[in-house]
């Protein structure tokens, strides 16, 4: 008798540990709820951990729509064209040369995770393609331009353009492959030189770099003023308030990094705006996007 409740109990459990694990695998095919079995889920890491969890997935297809993008390109006549492709939910971009920038056309909100995947190849054909520049733009706008990041005249696929812009910005790879930079923009206020967070102890350390040809993971967290950027499920580089962080600041035009404090004050984190992706002298090719939003974690 005792043998027997026993081994009933033990099917019970099983037949419950069962109906739990299969629920939690729906919730993750369905793309609402990330799961420890949904490997597409953004990772929760570093300053994360305990602050936020992941909600429903806002936004994803969008490589499928060309519609919903709008590429701003460097022109550079003694350099073979550019290409900018949609297919098969792929982007892919080639920029021998020069700098390109390609700008979701919505705004996005704050407190979200923005992922995708991205291969900088290595070998193309191209003259002026090498594989480096696995950079973005987040949370990006522009105050003082009606037309916003889409003034034509205020940006053109000039790195430089950018340093008007209000937003976050990230760099793998950069400078031939050697840098690996988070920034905190605006770089430039009416034309003068603004000091601005500048990160950049990660630079010309292999761990952190391209390697061609091969699937990054980026993701990119905003989430009040928490602000991370994660590659292939490692912390680069992140930041909240009350951390001492290196500024760029300018004296008799030359640029110096000093230590100062990322305070909400000085400089408030930015609660929405563009998202792009930025590249330079090479040929990238972009799957998986997808926007995630995050919510505070209830104990």
């Amino acid at each position: 008798m005792m043998l027997s409740l026993i081994r009933e109990a033990q099917t019970l459990l099983t037949v419950k540990l069962l109906a739990l694990a299969g629920g939690l695998m729906t919730l993750g095919a369905a793309g609402d709820v990330a799961s420890d079995n949904n490997p597409d889920a953004p990772a929760i890491l570093g300053y994360g951990i305990g602050r936020f969890k992941v909600a429903e997935t806002l936004r994803s297809g969008d490589l499928d729509h060309p519609d919903r993008w709008g590429v701003q390109m460097e022109r550079k006549s003694f350099m073979q064209e550019g290409g900018v492709t949609f297919n098969d939910g792929k982007l892919r971009v080639t920029a021998p040369g020069r700098g390109c920038t390609i700008w979701l056309k919505e705004k996005l909100p704050g407190r979200i995770a923005i992922l995708y995947d991205v291969v900088a190849f290595g070998k193309t054909g191209a003259i002026g393609v090498t594989p480096r520049d696995i950079n973005c733009f987040w949370m990006a706008s522009d105050p003082e331009s009606a037309g916003g990041i889409f003034d034509e005249k205020r940006y053109a696929g000039r790195f430089s353009d950018y340093d008007k812009l209000h937003c976050y910005y990230a760099s793998t790879g950069g400078a031939g492959n050697r840098t690996t930079r988070f920034r905190r923009y605006p770089r430039e206020v009416n034309g003068a030189h603004a000091p601005h967070i500048a990160l950049q102890d990660k630079d010309g350390k292999k761990d952190y770099l391209i390697e061609p040809d091969k699937a990054h993971r980026m993701q990119l967290v905003c989430f009040d003023d928490v602000v991370q950027y994660i590659v292939d499920g490692k912390v680069v580089y992140q930041i909240k308030d009350g951390d001492k962080v290196t500024v760029e600041t300018e004296n008799a035009g030359r640029a110096s990094l000093v230590e100062d404090t990322c305070a909400v004050k000085t400089f408030p984190p930015y609660g929405e705006g563009c998202f792009g992706f930025r590249l330079t002298t090479s040929c990238h090719e972009y799957s998986n996007f997808r926007v995630c939003r995050l919510e505070p974690e209830t104990r």
